[in-house]
C-alpha cells in the first residue's frame, strides 16, 4: 500500500494539467483511505487475537450498534447511501470494544460495497431459537450481493469474492467478525439482503443470564 501511495503521489507531482492532477489526487485520496482502513483492521486483529473478550461486561447490543452507527451516518449521507436503524433491546455479555469492532466492520463492508444509492439496514433484537432466546445483530444491504458459492468462505481470512464484489480490500473484515463472534460463543452467517437482493450478515449471540 505504501508503494502504491508513493506512485500516486509521483503521478500527481508530475501532472501536466489540472484534469490530470485532479484524477491523480482522487487516486491518492482513495489510496490513503484504503491504507488507513488496512491499518485499522490490523490493529483490530491484533487486539482481538490478544484476547479482548476477557473484558466482558453486561451490555445491550442496541446501544453498541447505535454508537457505531453514529460514526457512519455522515459518511453514508455524503456518499448518497441510506443507513436505516431498527435497534431493539438485546442484552448480552461481551467485550464492548470487540463488539464495536464487529459492528464497524459490518457497516464498513455494507456501505462501501452496496453501490450508489444503496440502502443499509442495521438491526438488533431478540429471537427464539428452539427453547432458547438469542440476541441478534443484522446488517443487510440491497447491493450486488455475494454468490451462494462464496457465502461460506467470506469469513476466511484474506478471502475475496470471485465475482470481483467485495474484492477491493484484503479480506480481513469478515474474518475479524468471525473471530469476535467465536470468542463470544455465538454464530454468524451470510444470507440474502434487503428485498431478496444484496447481502446480509447475521450475528447470533447468547443472551446474558438474568439474576
Amino acid at each position: 500500500p505504501l508503494a502504491a501511495l508513493l506512485a500516486q503521489a509521483q503521478v500527481l507531482q508530475h501532472a501536466g494539467d489540472r484534469e490530470e492532477a485532479r484524477l491523480a489526487l482522487s487516486e491518492l485520496i482513495a489510496g490513503i483511505e484504503r491504507t488507513s482502513r488496512l491499518a485499522q483492521q490490523l490493529l483490530d486483529a491484533a487486539r482481538v487475537e490478544a484476547g479482548g473478550g476477557a473484558r466482558a461486561t453486561d451490555l445491550d447490543l442496541a446501544l453498541v450498534a447505535g454508537m457505531v452507527a453514529d460514526e457512519f451516518a455522515q459518511v453514508a449521507a455524503r456518499e448518497g447511501r441510506r443507513l436505516e436503524l431498527e435497534l431493539r433491546h438485546a442484552p448480552v455479555r461481551g467485550d464492548i470494544d470487540d463488539l464495536g469492532i464487529l459492528v464497524r466492520n459490518l457497516l464498513d463492508n455494507a456501505l462501501r460495497h452496496g453501490g450508489d444509492g444503496a440502502r443499509v439496514r442495521l438491526s438488533t433484537g431478540v429471537v427464539a431459537e428452539g427453547d432458547a432466546r438469542i440476541g441478534v445483530l443484522r446488517v443487510a444491504d440491497d447491493g450486488p450481493g455475494i454468490p451462494d458459492a462464496d457465502r461460506e468462505r467470506v469469513f476466511e481470512r484474506f478471502y475475496r469474492g470471485a465475482n470481483g464484489h467485495r474484492s477491493a480490500g484484503i479480506g480481513m473484515g469478515l474474518s475479524l467478525v468471525q473471530r469476535v463472534v467465536s470468542a463470544h460463543g455465538g454464530a454468524v452467517r451470510c444470507a440474502a439482503g434487503l428485498d431478496g437482493r444484496g447481502c446480509a450478515i447475521e450475528v447470533r449471540l447468547p443472551l446474558r443470564r438474568q439474576d
